[in-house]
């Protein structure tokens, strides 16, 4: 039949591996058209052991396929990260890689082969003459095989136990102390005496949340073959020094099991399961019911009844983190409230419903029915006062506020405790690049304001990167505990505050169009940071050149206003631009301390195309074969750059190198 292609790589694998043989005698003779054929039985071809190629598979005296017809291909054993032993494939002095041989057994330790003084094994070689684990009662870390010794190597994550003896100190300890609840154990058989065992690898996990990630990368890290990076345990990782990374599941908030291999590195990882639910029971003081199932929970972990929330598994199906807190970090401010009294409700009531307008910490602006309570007091016999409630609360429902909320499954806006620590009321106070304020660089501000019957809404990250004066109105929301401001949302009745304008490069000035309710979408391929990805216009098609540098301004997440930046050039005999300032001409040197913040490629469809650009006195944005945005650069006298004016400073925002 035929076969799949995992099929014919496998024969083809086998084959380059297997050993040649070769017949001493074959001939034949026909009789009245009768073939009689003489051959003698197969035997493997030999050479002289360890000369020529021998080795270059297998170092045995004998000839494999590969040794004879592909000699440039050579199989050396090795340990991979992890310790398990393995086969480095080269082909001359290439590395083709390091790929590991399975184990013969896998377990996974759990509270029935708890090891330690108090418990029912010494150490881990008792687990394994365990005839319920291993089913090996003679099993032995050192035997005599032929005379010679065959003594057990031992890894922990991926570090060899650095002694020969298996009774030396270093070697009981790791077996007394490295494997506990939780821990993996590889087995691997010796070839000639299974109740011996060459290697145990000993594969202890840690586990955290992946508190962020992140495509800001450098031009080298990309070039490299990052594309983007995690933060795990107070440390970044590129996805490219992750062994098991995967895109759609390392995200953010998501708990990972992990083994460091260095300090940049993990040699192994994976995603914990996580459960969901409420703790209904508990027992003594490692043990938890959620959903029906007991769990066990490791040294650490601290879980009691009616905690509700996200539980985190090791490998060996142990609770060992919890996400219990149900207070909530997803905050908004309400900008504006529309009470209707005495009408009927969406179930056909009548009542006082309440429709929040709100903003989110990501900018995005938002409308729902908040779900409340309504309470009338008496105030005396005439008079009665109403208030309004959030639901379960006796948190009266108000504009100009900020506040931790959800949507349940009705679509209403519901209350939250907050997971931080919010400012009740507005206030005031610069912030700018010379004044933090409290604010950090990695602080979220969200500026809205209304602009004629419009409410509009911009971001900006970094206080740096804007500028409050000291009678604007803001909230902050503050990490609980700590004095990391984390959001700032900036508001202001008359339209005058808004963040910095964003600015972008354009890879396809082509729009995709889609269509979202009523509006037509239009979302086009640009870089902003330093970062390929893409913006988007509603019911209105922008006037973008390929290659082309502009500024933008954000209502919600569709752009409200942009414009093409200038591009000038240098002056090349006195080192300096000439830009126009509010209707005049100013001129800012560039000496050796002005640096770009990107560098805009331009690859040209031909050389005639490029060296027109280069020649010419305008910037050549036509016959582009491709536009890349790569992070910094020197500035020169000859360059083209792309600029803003702050006061007395010129901030060069791209400069452009041309190529065809």
């Amino acid at each position: 039949k035929a076969v799949n292609r995992e099929e014919a790589c496998l024969y083809a694998f086998n084959t380059l591996k297997a050993t040649m043989v070769e017949y001493d005698n074959s001939n034949s003779i026909t009789v009245n058209g009768i073939t009689i054929t003489n051959k003698s039985a197969a035997k493997d071809m030999t050479c002289v052991e360890g000369k020529g190629n021998d080795g270059k598979i297998k170092e045995d005296g004998k000839v494999q396929f590969a040794e004879k017809y592909f000699p440039d291909l050579k199989a050396d054993s090795a340990t991979d990260d992890l310790g398990h032993p393995a086969t480095k494939w080269m082909w001359k002095k290439d590395k083709i890689g390091t790929y590991a041989t399975k184990a013969d057994e896998t377990y996974t330790l759990t509270d029935t082969y708890a090891i330690g003084k108090n418990a029912k094994y010494a150490d881990l070689l008792a687990v394994l003459q365990d005839e319920d684990f291993t089913d090996n009662e003679s099993l032995s870390l050192s035997a005599k095989i032929d005379d010679k010794t065959v003594t057990t190597k031992v890894y922990v994550n991926g570090v060899k136990v650095d002694a020969d003896d298996i009774n030396g100190t270093a070697v009981q300890n790791a077996l007394k102390n490295a494997a506990k609840g939780g821990t993996t154990v590889e087995l691997y058989y010796n070839d000639d005496d299974k109740d011996a065992v060459d290697y145990v690898v000993i594969l202890n996990y840690s586990i955290d949340e992946i508190k962020d990630v992140s495509t800001k990368l450098t031009k080298d890290q990309k070039k490299d073959g990052a594309t983007c990076k995690i933060k795990v345990g107070g440390k970044w990782f590129l996805d490219n020094d992750v062994a098991g990374f995967d895109s759609k599941t390392y995200v953010e908030d998501a708990y990972l099991l992990y083994i460091l291999k260095n300090a940049t590195e993990m040699s192994a990882s994976q995603i914990a399961e996580e459960i969901t639910g409420t703790v209904t029971a508990t027992k003594g003081d490692d043990k938890a019911t959620i959903g029906g199932t007991q769990y066990k929970y490791v040294d650490g972990v601290e879980i009691k009844v009616e905690d509700e929330g996200s539980f985190y598994l090791n490998v060996a199906g142990q609770i060992a983190k919890t996400d219990t807190d149900s207070k909530s970090d997803n905050y908004a401010y309400i900008y504006n409230l529309k009470t209707k009294t005495n009408e009927i409700n969406d179930d056909g009531v009548k009542a006082t419903t309440v429709t929040a307008y709100y903003v989110t910490a990501d900018g995005t602006k938002g409308s729902a029915v908040v779900d409340t309570d309504v309470v009338v007091t008496k105030v005396d016999d005439k008079t009665t006062k109403t208030t309004i409630y959030y639901a379960d609360t006796k948190v009266e429902v108000k504009a100009n506020t900020v506040i931790a909320f959800s949507i349940n499954g009705d679509k209403e806006l519901v209350y939250e405790e907050p997971k931080d620590d919010i400012s009740e009321t507005a206030v005031t106070g610069a912030i700018s690049k010379s004044k933090a304020n409290g604010t950090d660089s990695d602080t979220q501000f969200i500026f809205t304001w209304v602009d004629g019957s419009t409410q509009k809404v911009a971001t900006k990250t970094g206080y740096k990167n804007v500028s409050i004066d000291d009678e604007t109105q803001y909230f902050t929301v503050t990490k609980s505990g700590k004095s990391d401001i984390l959001y700032v949302f900036v508001t202001d009745d008359n339209g005058t505050v808004s963040s910095d304008t964003k600015y972008a490069v354009t890879l396809d000035e082509t729009p995709s169009t889609t269509k979202n309710g009523d509006d037509t979408i239009y979302t086009y391929d640009v870089v902003i940071d330093g970062e390929e990805t893409t913006l988007s216009s509603k019911n209105t098609k922008l006037t973008l050149t390929k290659g082309e540098a502009f500024s933008y301004v954000l209502d919600g997440e569709y752009v409200d206003s942009y414009k093409p930046l200038s591009y000038v050039k240098a002056d090349g005999t006195k080192n300096y631009v000439t830009v126009t300032v509010d209707g005049k001409d100013k001129q800012f040197n560039l000496d050796d301390d002005v640096k770009a913040i990107y560098t805009v490629t331009l690859e040209y469809k031909s050389e005639a195309a490029y060296n027109k650009a280069i020649e010419t006195a305008t910037l050549g944005l036509a016959d582009l074969d491709s536009v890349m945005v790569s992070e910094g650069a020197d500035v020169d006298s000859e360059n083209w750059v792309a600029y803003k004016v702050d006061g007395d400073d010129l901030a060069v925002l791209y400069v452009v190198d041309f190529v065809y």
